[in-house]
């Protein structure tokens, strides 16, 4: 057991100040009276460190005076008024608690809290913590210190893994940019490590911020710039950034290696390490480990940000100036230059690296206002191709249709979003026309349109995007997509393949379009969202129509079955039932065999042989017609109707019913619908 004193905090202050002899501390010459301490001694700021932890003791042994009771690091400072100097007027808090922070990195039983205004306590009494540390020296390796920083980098970082790369994503301009981060000692490192894989956007290697003894980072530098001399003038863009950091002090490598044994300890059998001790000492040896392990984290994450240059080191001890880097970013692309990173944590630091990496890569990505997704650009896709089908390419819109063109088509170039009425901007769509004639190619496939949208590599477009544009080109010059011979339905934004050939079509007239258009919703019943005459509606419309032709299939076979009761019932063969029964066969067979603008030209131009209306009635009903006609226990029945014809009693009454059919049979659907014929009865 241990009482801790003035004398557990003065060889850390003395270290801190540089008073560790007796030319510096008098406490420490022969002839000094002991009784008298610090007083008087000319070290001013040694002197007011050793004030501040004999104000903390005296708090510790009457925790329960007023002064003293809830000590906080605001009031330990004002009670210590006049003796904390700080270059900012009013700053003397933050002085006093980076202090104590020190100071408990390697104090077990200095306890600080994480509040704005920090709660401070001292375990007077405990077990030396120094002999349990010893006890487990051995678990201080350079590879658990390796795996120890790692694990504190990462977290800074805000990354989860439990190797040496992870994989992540970050946005950029509302789009998520996938790369990685490498932790490892880059003068080991070869072209292929310092060479971002093709399918990753960007890649940043953090070094080490120590190394064996003989090494530094000038080695770093130097395998860097063997890497940049080597490579070759056309050898594609690298988006890597090598982060160097000023190397830790010895000071620091030591609170380190510290840090990995109490790791060890704790998160291990601190039985074997704590059993010797009284079992009422053990939880709190345990408590004053575990304060003085969260401390040394605190105190290494602290001086992240001084060593890989995201703060200024102000001299720190904690790091070895003859080991520091003037340049900690060194981009592998291309002329990238990161002179400077100000940021107010690694995380916030890594993010502005990796931005300034893709700003560089892609200095002419859109800026879209959102995160940028499947279900956005399908939307997106929606109202452009609505707009297309404008006649002067401007509609009005609504509110939250306005915020999402301007957040999503505007900064493409393709649309020019007001208070009110969106504006078509047809220049992207020329563009790539004019591309796809220079090439020489009349059928483009989706990956050349794909290689136009971006010839230079600089838009960084993501698929989603990429895909709508292309649908959008294609609805703008007229084509429709293809594959494997076969006309191709667009899959959601995102999963376009490569070779979908965009074909253009033959386009009918604009009046056989109008009125293939009026005769399709009158005789069948079909009509589609836009009436623009494009490639984009001629696809929908045959596909529609040839959709709706699949259930109109009996119609073609009503003739065959009205022809012989016409001929045995009715006797004229130019009943008007019968030929509008054969106009629409003859209809259907001819549009069902066409494709594209021919089969528009087929309804358009056909004459009927009664009316519209009458072939509309008969394609509605011939399912039913054809039934009835065909059912023989029906026509029986009829048949046995003529045999009464001879009879003298009943014959009149035959016969009106016998005449009533051939009327019914030789009259068109639309005049009397066979379903109302004499079978009712």
């Amino acid at each position: 057991m241990h009482a801790t004193s003035t004398a557990s905090f003065l060889p850390i202050i003395r270290r801190q100040h540089n008073t560790d002899a007796p030319a510096k501390c008098q406490r420490l010459r022969e002839d000094h009276d002991r009784r008298l301490g610090c007083s008087g001694c000319q070290e001013k700021m040694c002197r007011n460190d050793n004030r501040l932890a004999k104000t903390l003791l005296m708090a510790a042994l009457v925790p329960e005076a007023k002064p003293f009771k809830g000590l906080t690091v605001k009031r330990l400072a004002h009670l210590n008024h006049g003796t904390i100097a700080s270059p900012i007027p009013g700053a003397e808090m933050q002085v006093v608690a980076q202090r104590l922070r020190d100071w408990a990195s390697q104090v077990g039983a200095l306890r600080l809290g994480e509040q704005a205004d920090p709660e401070v306590n001292i375990h007077l009494a405990g077990v030396d913590l120094q002999p349990i540390l010893a006890q487990a020296a051995e678990a201080d390796t350079p590879g658990a210190r390796k795996n120890a920083m790692r694990r504190l980098l990462f977290q800074a970082l805000e990354l989860a893994s439990e190797g040496t790369v992870v994989e992540t994503e970050l946005p950029f301009h509302g789009t998520r940019r996938k790369g990685r981060v490498r932790y490892g000692n880059v003068r080991e490192m070869d072209d292929t490590t310092l060479t971002c894989p093709r399918e990753l956007e960007w890649q940043l290697i953090v070094d080490y911020p120590f190394d064996e003894r003989g090494h530094g980072p000038d080695e770093d530098m130097r395998t860097v710039e063997r890497f940049r001399d080597s490579r070759p003038a056309d050898a594609p863009p690298n988006p890597t950034v090598v982060w160097l950091p000023t190397f830790f002090s010895h000071s620091l490598e030591r609170e380190l290696g510290e840090l990995v044994i109490l790791e060890h300890i704790l998160d291990g059998d601190a039985r074997k390490y704590l059993g010797h001790l009284r079992v009422e000492d053990q939880s709190t040896t345990r408590a004053d480990l575990a304060s003085l392990r969260a401390q040394k984290e605190a105190l290494v994450k602290r001086t992240l940000a001084q060593a890989y240059g995201l703060a200024m080191a102000n001299d720190s001890a904690f790091l070895d100036q003859s080991r520091a880097v003037d340049e900690h970013f060194i981009p592998l692309l291309g002329d990238l230059d990161i002179r400077a990173v100000l940021a107010g944590t690694m995380k916030d630091g890594f993010r502005q690296v990796v931005d300034t990496m893709l700003s560089k890569k892609y200095p002419h990505h859109p800026r879209f206002d959102g995160t940028v997704s499947a279900t956005r650009m399908e939307k997106i896709g929606a109202l452009v191709d609505k707009l297309l089908d404008e006649r002067d390419r401007r509609m009005n819109v609504e509110k939250g249709e306005r915020n999402d063109l301007r957040a999503y088509a505007d900064p493409l170039g393709i649309t020019e979003t007001g208070d009110v009425a969106v504006l078509l901007n047809e220049r992207p769509f020329k563009e790539i026309e004019q591309q796809r004639q220079q090439a020489g190619i009349d059928t483009p496939t989706v990956g050349n349109v794909r290689g136009w949208l971006d010839p230079q590599r600089t838009r960084g477009l993501p698929a989603e995007v990429q895909d709508v544009l292309i649908s959008l080109y294609a609805s703008w010059s007229g084509r429709t997509f293809r594959r494997d011979g076969k006309s191709y339905t667009l899959p959601r934004p995102g999963q376009l393949p490569e070779d979908v050939e965009l074909l253009r079509p033959e386009l009918p007239t604009e009046a056989e379009w109008t009125e293939a258009l009026n005769r399709a919703g009158e005789l069948f019943g079909v009509a589609i969202g836009g009436r623009s005459l494009g490639a984009r509606n001629l696809s929908l419309f045959v596909d529609t129509l040839k959709a709706k032709l699949k259930s109109l299939a009996d119609a073609a076979e009503l003739p065959a079955a009205l022809e012989p009761k016409i001929r045995d019932w009715a006797e004229p063969e130019d009943a008007p039932r019968l030929a509008t029964a054969r106009a629409s066969a003859a209809l259907f067979q001819q549009i069902s065999r066409g494709e594209g603008a021919p089969m528009v030209r087929d309804l358009a131009g056909f004459t009927p042989k009664t009316s519209l209306t009458a072939m509309g009635r008969n394609f509605t009903t011939a399912a039913a017609s054809k039934r009835l006609l065909l059912e023989d226990a029906r026509w029986i029945v009829l048949r046995q109707v003529k045999t009464l014809l001879g009879d003298a009693e009943r014959r009149e009454r035959a016969k009106l019913l016998l005449a009533d059919l051939a009327s019914l049979l030789a009259a068109d659907e639309i005049n009397k619908m066979l379903a109302d014929g004499p079978w009712t009865s």
